[in-house]
């Protein structure tokens, strides 16, 4: 668990680099420092500023519980649980442009999404244990929690401040949570020998980046399903071009499923 954690606390520091560069900006400084003067006169709530500690405690949770329960279930757990907290916070209105409501349609293609996953072929283990299961929720709620806050400060301030402010306060809590480990006769982790392992960092700062002002226009739901469906198709797309393996009909019939759930949540027309 504490390897996972370490990775991520990595990832996250590699993505401050990155978004550090955003200071070369007059205007983002200029942003950034209205945004700290609006937080002092109380026009802008300090707790918007949690995102990276949400993103913080997903990490931890998701090293206990794919050190637990395997990845295959892990996954299953990860996409229901955030499925179900983005229909609560979209109908609450926290973190989108507009309040959601807990349609039919909607319902549908979250439960629709789940279905996807699993037939993709991820299997659970045998035994399941009780605390690995709750931490999945948890990294489910806490992942939603990071995407609704930071969009929510992109609302009174930019994509690009919101992203900013998210790694500083992930890096501070990953330490935390590495250092309470370490207290427990864990040994520190070392740094990884392959470098491209590092570039998780910049991948993660785009990711939040483009989360911050996307999932203000079309909702939570919308995009973990979106994401769901991404990850789905890229694996399928390196499975086929870079492994060359034969692609099992579980994993094209998963990503065919995500995708009209997609439809189904986004109501296209």
């Amino acid at each position: 668990m504490s390897d996972s954690l370490w990775a991520g606390l990595i990832s996250n520091l590699g993505a401050l680099i990155v978004v550090s560069f955003f200071l070369l900006s007059f205007k983002f400084r200029f942003d950034l420092k209205k945004l700290f003067k609006n937080i002092s006169s109380g026009q802008i709530s300090i707790w918007l500023l949690l995102g990276g500690c949400f993103g913080a405690i997903y990490v931890a949770t998701s090293a206990y519980s794919v050190a637990a329960i395997g990845t295959g279930l892990f996954t299953i757990g990860i996409v229901a649980s955030t499925n179900l907290t983005s229909l609560t916070v979209d109908r609450i209105g926290f973190g989108s442009a507009r309040k959601y409501s807990m349609s039919f349609k909607r319902v549908a293609a979250a439960i629709l999404a789940v279905i996807a996953v699993a037939l993709a072929g991820f299997a659970p283990t045998e035994k399941i244990p009780f605390v690995a299961l709750l931490m999945v929720a948890v990294a489910g709620v806490s992942q939603v929690l990071q995407l609704a806050f930071n969009s929510n400060l992109t609302s009174k301030s930019t994509s690009q401040v919101a992203t900013f402010v998210n790694f500083p306060i992930a890096v501070f809590f990953g330490f935390l949570f590495v250092f309470v480990l370490h207290l427990f006769d864990r040994p520190w982790p070392k740094f990884p020998e392959e470098v491209w392992l590092y570039f998780a960092g910049p991948l993660g700062a785009i990711f939040v980046l483009m989360a911050s002002w996307l999932v203000k226009e079309i909702g939570l739901l919308v995009f973990t399903l979106a994401t769901v469906s991404g990850q789905l198709l890229t694996a399928i797309g390196l499975d086929y071009f870079l492994i060359e393996i034969n692609l099992g009909w579980q994993l094209v019939s998963g990503a065919i499923l995500v995708l009209v759930a997609v439809y189904l949540a986004s109501d296209l027309r």
